[in-house]
């Protein structure tokens, strides 16, 4: 059985096919396309598709996890009258309606992880539907059937989970993209932060920020 990752940047969309039929999984093909536009066109996304048809001969390409870019999407922290996620999930959305730079019935949003002993601060991660729908149907039309689509700061999180599912207690760094850092406690994110990745090469700034 495999799986695909996809991710898309502004440059470049690469994708990643796991083995999971062994104890561990394992990478069966990588490939990347550079972008003839920025984050991609129906056009790319057929390249895409060939060349993994290519890297995996015989082998029907399964359904695929396309992550999206901290560029693509915005990251919103939120004080909410609830501490658990559940009803924050219910809620979160009256929050961020008319403070975005999208038409509010363009948000799709969802929230990271929250520590077990809430506070009622949460980190918002919202995204234009238009554009996932529009991945959901460039990659459909290139033979390629996206399951789910996901944003950078969950799939760094899912990177080093715990047994239980949840994350790692530490501070994660993700330079593929846009520079973004997080911070865990308690089995969720006590603090997020984006920066432009031009940031990446001044370390100092970007933990003091994290900090602040």
């Amino acid at each position: 059985m495999h799986t695909i990752g996809i991710t898309i940047s502004r440059d470049r969309i690469c994708a990643v096919a796991l083995e999971e039929s062994t104890q561990a999984p394992r990478i069966a093909a990588a490939v990347s396309v550079p972008c003839t536009e920025p984050f991609g066109t129906p056009g790319d996304a057929a390249v895409l598709s060939n060349a993994l048809r290519e890297a995996l001969p015989g082998i029907p390409l399964p359904g695929a996890v396309v992550t999206l870019p901290p560029a693509l999407t915005f990251l919103r922290p939120m004080t909410l009258p609830v501490t658990d996620l559940p009803r924050a999930r219910a809620i979160h959305l009256a929050e961020l309606e008319g403070n975005l730079p999208i038409e509010d019935e363009e948000i799709l949003s969802d929230l990271l992880p929250v520590p077990r002993e809430g506070s009622g601060l949460f980190f918002a991660v919202a995204a234009r539907r238009s554009f996932v729908e529009n991945v959901s149907v460039q990659f459909g039309a290139a033979g390629i059937r996206v399951d789910r689509v996901v944003t950078d700061p969950v799939a760094l999180l899912l990177l080093a989970p715990e047994d239980a599912g949840t994350p790692r207690d530490g501070v994660y760094l993700s330079t593929l993209n846009d520079v973004l850092l997080l911070r865990v406690s308690g089995g969720g994110v006590t603090a997020a932060r984006q920066f432009p990745r031009a940031m990446a090469d001044r370390p100092e700034e970007l933990l003091g920020a994290l900090r602040e």
